[in-house]
C-alpha cells in the first residue's frame, strides 16, 4: 500500500509542488542574505577599525602619562634642563637674518627695500 501511494502520480505531483514551493523561497530569500552576509562584513570592519582605534588611544595614553612625555613637554615649553646639562642654542640661516634685520632696525638705519633687493640678488649671484 505505501508502495502504491508513492508511486501515484498525485504524490508526484505534490512532491514536484512542495519542492517547487521550498525553490522559490529560497531564490526570494537569497537577495536578502547577501545584503545580509555584506551588511555583517562591514559591521565586522568596523568592529576591527574600532578595536584598532581603541588599541591606538590607549598607546597614546600610557605615552601621555609616562616620564619621557613629561619630561620632553617640560623641556620644550618650560626650558627645564637637568643640573649638570649644558644647553645649546642652534640658530638657522633664516633665523640669524631675522635678528640681523632687527638689529639693523634698532640701530635706526633703515635701508630701502630696492637697496634690499639688490643685496639679495649680490648674494645670489656670488654665492
Amino acid at each position: 500500500m505505501l508502495n502504491k501511494i508513492l508511486q501515484s502520480r498525485w504524490f508526484t505531483a505534490a512532491a514536484v509542488v512542495i519542492i517547487g514551493f521550498f525553490l522559490i523561497s529560497l531564490i526570494k530569500i537569497q537577495p536578502v542574505l547577501t545584503t545580509t552576509q555584506k551588511e555583517l562584513n562591514n559591521l565586522d570592519k568596523k568592529i576591527a577599525e574600532a578595536e584598532q582605534s581603541a588599541s591606538e588611544l590607549e598607546r597614546l595614553k600610557d605615552y601621555l602619562q609616562s616620564s619621557a612625555y613629561l619630561e620632553k613637554q617640560a623641556r620644550l615649553k618650560l626650558n627645564y634642563k637637568k643640573p649638570d646639562e649644558n644647553v645649546v642654542y642652534i640658530y638657522t640661516r633664516e633665523n640669524s637674518n631675522k635678528t640681523e634685520t632687527k638689529n639693523a632696525g634698532e640701530n635706526g638705519a633703515v635701508e630701502s627695500k630696492l637697496s634690499q633687493n639688490l643685496k639679495l640678488w649680490w648674494r645670489y649671484i656670488t654665492e
